[in-house]
């Protein structure tokens, strides 16, 4: 009983702190390359966005 709770009170604070860190870094990261994909399509094929 005591083990278990010790365990469980070990492993959710981790997760909780990895998860609300992981999302916004990965969000973030994948915005950076839509963006970066985005600015170089503009760059490269105007006629793509401005047809």
């Amino acid at each position: 009983m005591f083990k278990k709770k010790a365990v469980s009170k070990k492993l959710t604070p981790k997760t909780v702190n990895s998860g609300p860190i992981d999302l916004p870094t990965r969000t973030l990261i994948l915005l950076g390359i839509l963006l970066a994909i985005v600015g170089l399509t503009m760059v490269f094929y105007p006629e793509f966005w401005f047809a």
